[in-house]
């Protein structure tokens, strides 16, 4: 649903960059700028679990698959691993729409605005 609506905004204005005062769909807005606190609360956090875990393999003499991840046997299945795994695919996902992370100083007019 929310992905939806910023494909829409995307496909209105040619890019993601959602102000926080959006009066068309400030339901929208308020989703684009949770999905910017979470990016910042566990893109370190992740990282530093990924590389600690991507460490201990190498240790361990296991290799991991083309995508950078460990074989499916070997991955923990913890509420906390898969939270953290489906954040990644939300993550990758607005990357791939070119997703804006940081939010611009720049305040765009609209015409309800007005």
């Amino acid at each position: 649903q929310h992905f939806q609506a910023l494909q829409d905004y995307k496909m209105e204005h040619g890019d993601c960059c959602v102000p926080s005062h959006y009066p068309p769909n400030q339901t929208l807005a308020r989703w684009v700028q949770s999905q910017r606190q979470l990016y910042k609360q566990h893109t370190s956090i992740l990282l530093n679990q990924q590389l600690r875990q991507e460490r201990e393999h190498e240790q361990q003499g296991e290799e991991l698959t083309e995508e950078g991840t460990l074989p499916l046997q070997h991955q923990s299945c913890s509420p906390r691993v898969a939270r953290n795994s489906l954040l990644l695919q939300r993550f990758e996902r607005l990357n791939k729409m070119d997703f804006a992370w940081q939010a611009t100083g720049e305040r765009r007019s609209h015409p309800q605005e007005e």
